[in-house]
């Protein structure tokens, strides 16, 4: 089985000149391409998880194909998807998003970002109801939300989710955020459909004034197979009852021996490196990442920065200095470590979710450590 330590599932973004009448020039959009699809991920003691996930749909193939039998075929055909999802990068000096998304599962599904405008929509913006009719609720009130916005539809579907600068949802905050299904998120998000979404203030600078040399990210989340196995099954009927046996970072739970995250996108980790730390999770609860040795700067959440106040005026930025982190459901943090020495340095989930599952039925087999445990190697400075 391939383990992934370090979350690097960048996908290389095609940028396309776009010219618009009621506008002079040229704007740059940020294309990403994606497909949702069912897969079975194998888990470390061999038993395998139905899940769902997103896949890169190179160069809109399957988002292009003329009808849904032959997007849901080109869909089909496609590399397993990796939970979480390839990572999407806004530019600094770009403010235009826009993701194409075909959609391979049984059920509508749709993407959100938190923290961001809802995606413009040449139509309704949504939400989308339960008996598929979108905007505003009327004088039913019977109708219940299904979707926050927009749906690609079952089978070969497809929809586009715009953040442009030139009709006013703009992708203009820098920082870490993270994309997931709008569509029955209870069910959806915890099945896989999630990954991260950053965009820096500057070239190295994750917020003014803030830059860094290195990162990683950290990507929480875990798996009730019970629920899986009823949302694949077609037996589901609610979440109240999720129980998580895996927890996972970066979408693998730690096994003994694993390698250590020795370094980030920027190369090899070395002391006196500001290493910029995004942590997301899609988990159920909350967990708390321990810095075991080391202190960092918490600059930010869901890209909104930590500021001090006096009175009504905000008088500057205001970065937690901690060796813990609180990382609630569904938020990101943004984190600078700076490692003075060589060495390997634990990031553990300070709440105890440091194991893989034994055998329920066999009350003599003690789980295994695991979970939600990472090492970040950090060689000397050259």
């Amino acid at each position: 089985m391939k383990r992934f330590n370090i979350m690097n599932t960048r996908m290389k973004p095609m940028v396309l000149a776009c010219a618009l009448a009621a506008v002079a020039g040229q704007a740059g959009a940020q294309d990403y391409y994606l497909a949702a699809k069912a897969f079975t991920k194998t888990m470390p003691d061999g038993s395998t998880v139905p899940m769902w996930g997103y896949v890169e749909d190179a160069g809109g193939a399957c988002y292009t194909a003329a009808t849904r039998v032959a997007r849901l075929d080109c869909v089909n055909a496609l590399p397993d998807p990796v939970v979480p999802g390839p990572r999407l990068t806004v530019p600094p000096t770009d403010a235009n998003l826009r993701v194409f998304l075909s959609n391979g599962l049984p059920e509508p599904t749709s993407i959100v970002i938190p923290s961001q405008e809802m995606p413009y929509s040449q139509t309704d913006n949504g939400p989308t109801w339960n008996d598929n009719t979108t905007g505003p609720r009327g004088t039913d009130l019977t109708k219940r939300v299904r979707s926050f916005g927009r749906e690609a539809i079952s089978d070969g579907g497809r929809q586009r989710y715009l953040w442009n600068n030139f009709r006013g949802t703009a992708f203009d905050r820098p920082g870490t955020f993270m994309y997931h299904s709008g569509t029955h998120p209870q069910k959806q998000v915890y099945m896989g459909l999630y990954g991260a979404v950053t965009k820096d203030a500057a070239a190295g600078e994750v917020y003014a004034g803030v830059p860094y040399d290195n990162e990683v990210i950290l990507f929480y989340s875990d798996i009730d197979p019970v629920i899986n196995a009823a949302v694949a099954g077609g037996t589901y009927q609610t979440s109240i009852d999720y129980k998580a046996r895996w927890f996972l970072v970066n979408g693998e739970p730690y096994q003994d021996g694993m390698a250590p995250i020795s370094a980030g996108t920027s190369g090899a980790l070395t002391a006196g490196q500001n290493v910029l730390l995004r942590f997301l999770s899609t988990s159920s609860e909350t967990h708390v990442p321990i810095l075991q040795g080391l202190y960092g700067a918490i600059h930010a959440e869901d890209g909104l920065q930590y500021t001090w106040q006096d009175g009504a005026t905000v008088m500057g930025t205001s970065p937690r200095m901690q060796y813990s982190v609180d990382l609630p459901a569904l938020k990101t943090k943004d984190v600078i470590v700076n490692p003075t020495t060589a060495g390997s340095y634990a990031v553990y989930d300070g709440n105890g979710y440091m194991t893989n599952p034994s055998d329920p039925e066999d009350i003599t087999q003690s789980d295994t450590l695991g979970g939600m445990l990472r090492f970040l190697s950090v060689s000397a400075a050259p």
